[in-house]
């Protein structure tokens, strides 16, 4: 399953040109994050003994069953900018299953804003491209205030995927946060899936 389902976390970050010309919205200059945001509850057995990881950059943190390892990667986007992902994986390989978290930065052009109903359509279009899989299920969610989508698709083999995708959009550029769960079994409804995605607390600016 690895060799397949771990290309996603790339195949989702780039929904890049789904923005809007002449926004009149007023813009906002402070970008410093405050404390990070608390997600909703979980059950503590489960998280308890989880690997806390931050991202490099303080955008997020997540707890993972064990440590992750982070993966950075730079793309060009379809606007001929440079784009980077930033990605941590854990593969529990006795369960065959797999934990992603990754977050990029979305650099949007001079006057515009950003669509994010058609970003997060362009990341779910990329994420069944790069599996071969289908939608199963999709429904909109918020998070934390931060709107998104929560989604299940299947493979042809019969793997599972859920996944939550969630854009902040600012002034300059938007954060594509993605976390999801991957079992070869095609059961992504065991206790842990879901406290892996509920772990996750995002780092807000004081405006947000």
């Amino acid at each position: 399953m690895k060799y397949r389902i771990l290309s996603l976390s790339l195949a989702l970050a780039l929904p890049l040109t789904a923005c809007d010309r002449a926004s009149t919205e007023t813009p906002t200059t402070d970008t410093s994050a405050s404390p990070i945001a608390e997600s909703p509850v979980t059950e503590p057995s489960l998280t308890d003994d989880w690997q806390a990881y931050t991202e490099k950059n303080g955008r997020y943190q997540i707890k993972f069953p064990e440590k992750p390892i982070e993966n950075n990667q730079q793309q060009q986007t379809p606007q001929g900018q440079t784009v980077e992902i930033t990605t941590a994986i854990y593969e529990d390989e006795p369960n065959k299953r797999v934990y992603v978290s990754s977050v990029n930065e979305m650099p949007l052009p001079e006057g515009a804003t950003f669509d994010v109903e058609k970003g997060l359509d362009g990341g779910r279009d990329g994420a069944t491209r790069s599996t071969n899989s289908t939608v199963v299920s999709e429904e909109k969610i918020d998070y934390d205030g931060l709107p998104g989508r929560s989604i299940v698709m299947s493979t042809p083999e019969g793997a599972k995927i859920k996944m939550n995708m969630l854009i902040n959009a600012k002034e300059e550029k938007a954060l594509f946060y993605q976390v999801w769960v991957a079992a070869q079994d095609g059961n992504i409804d065991f206790p842990e899936a879901q406290a892996f995605l509920d772990s996750l607390e995002i780092a807000r600016t004081e405006e947000q």
